[in-house]
C-alpha cells in the first residue's frame, strides 16, 4: 500500500473525534496527510460512509483541525479516510503539522500543489 501513495503520512497520536448519523465517537488519530488520516478504532462505518472529523490540538481546544470525509478503507485495527472538505484554517494547520514532523516544507508544498491540482 505505500508504494501506491502519493501523499506523505506523519505519525501523530492525537484524541479526536467524528461524527456519523448524528452520534459522536472519540477516536485516536494515527497518522495524517493533507489528503485524509488513519483513525485507530475497533468499529467502523462502510466503506463510502461520510463523516465528520475534529481533531483539538491544543488543551483548551482553542486550535481545531475540522474537515469533512469519505472512509476509503476498513481493516482490522481502524480505518482510513480521504477528506472532502476542509476550511483554510483547519488546512492551515494541518499543513504546518506535517510540515513539522516531516521537515521538509518544500515536499509538503509539492504535495499540497498535487493535491489542489496547481502544476
Amino acid at each position: 500500500m505505500e508504494g501506491k501513495r502519493r501523499f506523505t503520512r506523519v505519525e501523530f497520536p492525537i484524541d479526536g473525534q467524528y461524527e456519523y448519523s448524528g452520534e459522536i465517537f472519540p477516536v485516536q488519530i494515527r497518522d495524517i496527510s493533507v489528503r485524509g488520516l488513519f483513525i485507530d478504532a475497533l468499529n467502523a462505518p462502510v466503506v463510502g460512509s461520510e463523516i465528520s472529523i475534529e481533531i483539538p490540538l491544543i488543551g483548551d481546544k482553542s486550535v481545531v483541525i475540522q474537515a469533512e470525509a469519505i472512509i476509503i478503507r476498513n481493516c482490522s485495527d481502524g480505518f482510513a479516510v480521504e477528506f472532502t472538505k476542509v476550511d483554510i484554517e483547519s488546512f492551515t494547520h494541518l499543513k504546518n503539522i506535517i510540515a513539522y514532523n516531516l521537515g521538509d516544507t518544500q515536499k509538503v508544498v509539492q504535495e499540497i500543489s498535487d493535491c489542489v491540482g496547481i502544476h
